[in-house]
């Protein structure tokens, strides 16, 4: 699969140096060049581990710490005219740090860099339970909600987007992106995907009841009832075997 990058903050002659480079010569896969950090949330693609590269005299650290910490393993490269972002590139885990002006050469050595950075995903394609993020980020109009994960009772599709059950405020949240694409962020042994639809947080699983050819009817704590998929039966695997 090609590696998929965004540009961020970058006046337009240097992003596409910058994409033919990357685009051109190495056959990485160009998502979008966007002003602010805030603005590749909105992509499907942001859900997916990605490459960010971004201009640090047009963006503030704060916004670049909030956006980092939401994506799905970032592979970070910050570009500066000033040295003083080293202390940043290493608060933030960033691969490299690119100093102005921008060479041939050195963008060479990012791309060593990058490759590592690739072959080790190649190898880890699922973070330990521990690394999974604790919360995701929810584009609204004018504002960016952030949902603690420990909140989401269930999560279900709708369209193009996503529906974020949160019960402690008894909300729902749109959010544009793919059910696979959020099940990748979720740590498994707490959430579970029982049908093409539907998404649940086992512990609020109070009752199954076995249906038509292997599907069975899921109740919830909060009273909602779902089908789970016989396609799906092995996420739940371990209720079944202790009710055998």
């Amino acid at each position: 699969m090609k590696p998929s990058y965004f540009l961020i903050g970058f006046d337009t002659e240097t992003a596409s140096t910058l994409h033919s480079f990357l685009t051109t010569i190495n056959n990485y896969k160009h998502c979008a060049s966007v002003c602010k950090m805030t603005d590749i949330i909105s992509y499907p693609e942001f859900q997916q581990p990605v490459l960010l590269f971004c201009d640090m005299d047009n963006l503030s650290i704060r916004e670049v710490e909030t956006v980092v910490a939401t994506a799905a393993l970032p592979g970070l490269v910050l570009f500066s005219s000033r040295l003083r972002h080293g202390i940043t590139a290493l608060k933030l885990g960033a691969l490299d740090l690119i100093i102005k002006p921008i060479t041939l050469k050195r963008l060479s050595l990012m791309l060593t860099k990058l490759t590592a950075f690739q072959v080790n995903q190649q190898y880890n394609q699922r973070p330990e339970s521990s690394d999974y993020p604790t919360r995701l980020t929810i584009r609204e109009p004018g504002r960016l909600k952030i949902i603690n994960i420990d909140d989401i009772c269930r999560i279900s599709s709708a369209g193009n987007y996503v529906e974020i059950h949160v019960y402690p405020q008894n909300k729902v949240y749109l959010q544009r992106n793919t059910l696979s694409a959020v099940m990748e962020k979720l740590d498994p042994t707490i959430f579970a995907r029982i049908h093409r639809t539907s998404i649940v947080r086992k512990d609020d699983i109070v009752e199954l009841r076995p249906g038509y050819q292997g599907d069975a009817e899921v109740l919830l704590r909060c009273g909602t009832k779902l089908i789970m998929s016989r396609r799906y039966r092995h996420t739940l695997f371990d209720f079944f075997e202790q009710a055998s």
